[in-house]
């Protein structure tokens, strides 16, 4: 069961606190995913503004970090792609390209796959 988008919103504010501790700690950016996508899913009112304030959230994290930080930008793939418009997509598909051909070389093949699917997805 769902719960209310103010609880929701704490807890991605929470996730979102541990994250700036250490933005390449993946477990809070999973966390904040977790939040968002169940909001999401369960069609909670006000979920999609949600989404677009961890987007920015996440990008405004992002920019405090000045080394190559895949699990900020694979947290902020997603969120992109759970907003789902055609811009945000596309910014989605850049970011796993440059993971892909720069930053997470260890995994190329899925972001070429994940790259592809959010181009699919903005066709």
């Amino acid at each position: 069961m769902p719960c209310t988008l103010d609880d929701a919103a704490k807890e991605c504010d929470y996730a979102l606190a541990k994250a700036a501790m250490d933005p390449h700690n993946e477990s809070p950016w999973i966390y904040l995913l977790g939040y968002v996508k169940e909001q999401i899913r369960s069609g909670v009112d006000g979920s999609d503004e949600l989404a677009r304030r961890m987007v920015q959230e996440s990008e405004r994290l992002r920019d405090t970090v000045n080394t190559a930080c895949p699990s900020c930008d694979s947290a902020r793939i997603e969120l992109l792609d759970i907003v789902g418009g055609e811009e945000e997509r596309k910014q989605a598909a850049e970011l796993a390209h440059r993971l892909g051909t720069a930053d997470d070389t260890i995994r190329t093949k899925f972001w070429a796959r994940r790259e592809g699917q959010l181009k699919v997805a903005t066709q």
